[in-house]
């Protein structure tokens, strides 16, 4: 009897030190994941602005918006989708643009329903007329009008914000479109973009400010 009793706990101490190591294990992964997600978004806001579209005195579009809820960006389309189905037309098509926006939502439905950042790209674009409609387009999408085909829901997010590095200072950047062209427009476009991404609290792993700063490859715009 006491053999069996001493052979049943230990039957039973095993039993749960598996569980421990499994539970530890799935934990593990869960955040594994998490973090493959954040770095997969982050490595896709870069992308996008380092797209963006250059300021020029031709341009008649806007490249940048912020009105403190969300991140609009004309960009240069990427090569897999500007390519049409037949790769032999491609050379003789322009490349494209791409209108994309950055928000946040109050409840995504892919991550448990808590908020998330989520990200809309236009499909590729040929014309002054498709940039200015898409771009309207994304205005919409950021105020929460609908889901819209291109859209993706992130990383779990309660928050954030931008500020702009000119003048040797960070500042809050403004609510408003940049000038679309001329020597104004190149002057009020920042040097750098700080993005601070406020990571919720349901995973002590990953919580607290995220800051990522982003400039462009040259630094040569004149300055009024």
């Amino acid at each position: 009897m006491v053999a069996l009793s001493i052979m049943a706990l230990l039957a039973l101490l095993s039993w749960r030190g598996l569980d421990a190591m499994v539970r530890a294990q799935q934990v593990t992964q869960e955040r594994g994941e998490r973090l493959t997600l954040l770095q997969t978004a982050l490595a896709q806001w870069r992308s996008d602005l380092d797209a963006m579209l250059p300021v020029s005195a031709q341009q008649t579009q806007p490249v940048l918006a912020w009105n403190g809820r969300a991140l609009r960006v004309l960009r240069l389309a990427a090569v897999s989708d500007s390519l049409p189905a037949n790769s032999e037309t491609a050379l003789l098509l322009p490349a494209g643009t791409q209108v994309v926006a950055w928000s946040l939502r109050s409840a995504c439905a892919s991550l448990d329903a808590v908020p998330c950042w989520v990200r809309w790209q236009s499909p590729v674009l040929r014309s002054v007329g498709e940039q200015q409609q898409a771009w309207q387009q994304a205005a919409r999408w950021a105020e929460g009008q609908g889901q819209l085909p291109g859209e993706q829901e992130l990383v779990p997010a309660s928050g954030w914000k931008l500020l702009h590095f000119r003048d040797a200072n960070w500042r809050p950047a403004s609510e408003q479109e940049l000038p679309v062209a001329g020597e104004q427009a190149l002057a009020s476009m920042p040097d750098a973009i700080r993005l601070e991404l406020q990571l919720p609290d349901t995973d002590s792993a990953l919580q607290g400010t995220l800051t990522m700063d982003w400039m462009p490859a040259t630094l040569t715009r004149r300055r009024s």
